[in-house]
């Protein structure tokens, strides 16, 4: 904990950094955990729809998402 005069800063284990997530010791262990849980949210949302599309259309909706959840720019949920 830092104290500048009434403000105090707390410490926190990880930071995010241009959509990484770092942690103390600069290993990005969080981040690859956020992205897989991420992925795997993303999966299994698709797996209720599998059946309306053809697979041409479902492996293109699989890249779509794979792309938009892997790329720091963009929010990972």
């Amino acid at each position: 904990m830092l104290k500048l005069d009434a403000d105090t800063a707390v410490a926190s284990s990880h930071v995010r950094l241009l959509g990484v997530d770092i942690s103390l010791d600069l290993s990005v262990d969080c981040h690859v955990s956020r992205v897989c849980a991420g992925c795997f949210y993303q999966l299994r949302q698709l797996r209720r729809i599998r059946r309306s599309l053809d697979s041409d259309s479902l492996a293109t909706l699989i890249y779509a998402v794979e792309w938009i959840t892997v790329t720091p720019s963009w929010p990972v949920h």
